[in-house]
């Protein structure tokens, strides 16, 4: 079987019904001949990711955005894609291009945090920094005070709150058990 259609078979389940942010679709809210699009430049971006060309894996990723170009929410939805491409690159066996297209994500987040007014936007983009900067960069400390900025930007990202309190008491529990070993 060649790679594209692994690569297909494997995707379809996890991007199949998920839209921008992970939330679940409705069969109805694209057309299929634009979902299909859409999955078949996932599949593109994955494989010139594996091949090592990380900026056409990132352009194919981010293609056909839904929002505008040049606003707050193109960049949000292009760090998204490019989130899902990462993950997927690291699933296959791939994490030197997994990094990179981790590290163009935050580089999107950070050209654009400035730029949206909108609270909750605001808040999803640090939830997001939070969640690569977590999985991909490893810097706890780090995606902790994201995800407090999130909850704080957006009382209602339960999520954000969520990570913020797990990393908060895993750093406790090595607190404790160093504190144990020392003492």
């Amino acid at each position: 079987m060649n790679i594209s259609r692994q690569l297909s078979f494997r995707l379809i389940a996890s991007i199949g019904a998920l839209c921008l942010g992970g939330q679940v679709c409705r069969a109805q809210s694209a057309p299929p001949a634009l979902s299909f699009d859409r999955h078949q430049q996932f599949v593109n971006a994955l494989q010139l990711g594996a091949s090592g060309d990380i900026a056409s894996a990132e352009t194919s990723a981010v293609a056909s955005s839904r929002s505008r170009p040049g606003t707050p929410q193109a960049g949000l939805e292009a760090a998204h894609r490019l989130f899902r491409l990462a993950y997927a690159l690291r699933n296959q066996g791939h994490p030197a291009a997994a990094n990179k297209i981790a590290a163009r994500a935050l580089l999107r987040i950070d050209a654009i945090r400035g730029q949206s007014s909108d609270a909750v936007q605001r808040a999803e983009l640090l939830e997001l920094a939070g969640q690569i900067v977590e999985e991909f960069v490893g810097d706890l400390g780090t995606a902790r005070e994201y995800y407090r900025q999130a909850a704080a930007a957006d009382g209602n990202r339960t999520t954000a709150s969520a990570n913020y309190n797990r990393l908060l008491e895993a750093e406790a529990r090595a607190n404790a058990k160093l504190n144990s070993i020392k003492g």
